[in-house]
């Protein structure tokens, strides 16, 4: 199998081989282009420089006579200023070039086109076209046409000139530069590819961890890019996922300790009578009965967080007029408040609707207020209070009691959590909290603590209200 490593390189090497290769092309075409009309400038230039000589010569010999000699075009002497071209022999003209036109092809022609003479001594009494026309020099005497003149006007003689090996030589360039840029590119894209794939490998690596179940490995996330958000996401699943290992292995330790206490006290009454150390009367019945009770309610209550905490809790929501619904809660609470000797005191806004299910709501309300209840001092106060905030329903349960330390409230709503207020109450689960803020928060609510030592206790929660149609 061919790693990504590979294939990031290979990617990299093929788009720097499309990109070089259609650069060089198109440079090497544009290059061309421009060298072209460098060269035919030039050559109309040298073509411009000569004319004048060529009038001068057709003016002193009456025409064109002389101009071509069996060695082509002849030599071209100097113009003298205000003297008269000198009228030389016929077919004395040869072609022997100065520098200017060193590696250069004259064509002289007439007004009409007509090849006269040729250094090359191939196009004689051939016809210019009009393209080589419009690169020609006009020949002009007195304000008259009468000849053109053509300098390197056939590629087939450029192919050895100076231009072409200029062309040449700056193709040669341009093709090494764009060999080592290439060259240069691949490294740095081979670089980079190796540093992509290294995070990667630390990913997988990380990633197989988790999946063997270590959740303790971290990769390294300073990158600012997608593949450092990706190292960043992957350490918090993580992070999330150790907790919940921590969690989980937490919770089956809490839930065996609490199943261990009952279980071990009907094993060891029933382990008694069945050995006659102690009697089976009534006392001992009931005793292993409330046990049994206790064990139904915290099996019932894991069930219910459960069931919570994974959003699978069947509510039955609909409008509840709090007033009424809460005044006939609170009846049910009146022997434990007159054992206490506790007094109630109850602030609940007229009108309110809530919507929810009015079982749970129960459920929750009465833990709160059995809690209340439970750390009140005797002959102490507890105070309900239900009030609107915009969109949400405020219900308030107050005590006067000793009130919670501040390390203990952070985590009074975690299951099997009893602080020093809920040690010493008999048949707590400590389940309780934990289920009323999963019950809670199931209703699109919150649920909150405020306390201070000695000042009593408030818990706190919101719910949603009945929206009217």
């Amino acid at each position: 199998m061919i790693g990504l490593r590979w294939k990031l390189w290979g990617l990299v090497l093929g788009t720097i081989l499309v990109v070089l290769g259609g650069a060089t092309l198109i440079g090497r075409h544009l290059m061309q282009i421009e060298i072209g009309r460098y060269v035919s400038a030039k050559h109309r230039q040298t073509a411009m420089s000569i004319a004048p000589v060529l009038a001068d010569f057709y003016q002193s010999h009456d025409g064109w006579s002389g101009i071509s000699g069996p060695e082509g075009v002849g030599p071209l002497p100097s113009r003298r200023q205000g003297k008269p071209f000198p009228k030389l022999p016929p077919n004395s003209l040869k072609l022997q070039f100065r520098p200017l036109i060193l590696h250069q092809r004259l064509i002289v022609a007439d007004s009409r086109g007509n090849v006269l003479a040729d250094s090359m001594r191939t196009l004689v009494g051939q016809v210019l076209n009009a393209a080589e026309l419009a690169k020609s020099a006009p020949i002009t005497v007195g304000g008259q046409t009468v000849g053109y003149l053509l300098v390197g006007a056939k590629s087939s003689i450029e192919a050895g000139s100076l231009e072409s090996l200029f062309r040449r030589r700056l193709t040669s360039i341009l093709l090494l530069s764009g060999g080592l840029a290439g060259l240069l590119a691949l490294l740095l894209g081979g670089a980079i590819a190796a540093r992509w794939v290294g995070a990667l490998r630390s990913m997988r690596a990380a990633a197989h961890k988790i999946a063997s179940g270590e959740f303790s490995g971290r990769v390294a996330a300073n990158r600012r890019d997608e593949l450092g958000q990706l190292a960043r996401e992957l350490n918090t699943m993580a992070e999330q996922l150790q907790k919940a290992q921590r969690l989980r292995r937490q919770t089956v330790a809490d839930i065996a300790h609490e199943l261990r206490t009952p279980l071990a006290v009907i094993q060891g009454n029933l382990e008694a009578m069945a050995e006659g150390m102690i009697p089976l009367n009534t006392e001992r019945i009931r005793s292993i009965h409330e046990e049994a009770l206790l064990l139904t309610r915290l099996v019932e209550d894991l069930r219910t967080l459960s069931l919570a905490e994974a959003g699978e809790l069947s509510l039955k929501l609909a409008p509840l007029p709090l007033d009424p619904w809460l005044r006939a809660l609170l009846q049910s609470l009146q022997s434990g408040l007159k054992a206490k000797q506790l007094s109630l005191t109850t602030e609940i806004a007229p009108g309110l609707v809530g919507l929810a299910d009015a079982q749970r709501l129960r459920q929750v309300l009465l833990n709160l207020l059995s809690n209340a209840i439970q750390h009140a001092p005797a002959g102490g106060q507890i105070e309900l209070r239900v009030c609107s905030q915009g969109s949400q329903i405020l219900l308030e349960v107050s005590d006067n009691g000793v009130g919670i330390p501040p390390e203990e409230l952070p985590h009074l709503f975690d299951r099997f959590y009893r602080g020093r207020r809920s040690r010493l109450r008999p048949g707590s689960t400590g389940l309780g909290l934990a289920i009323a803020k999963a019950l809670v928060e199931a209703h699109g609510g919150r649920i909150w603590a405020k306390s201070a030592a000695g000042q009593g206790t408030t818990f706190a929660l919101s719910l949603p209200r009945e929206v009217p149609h």
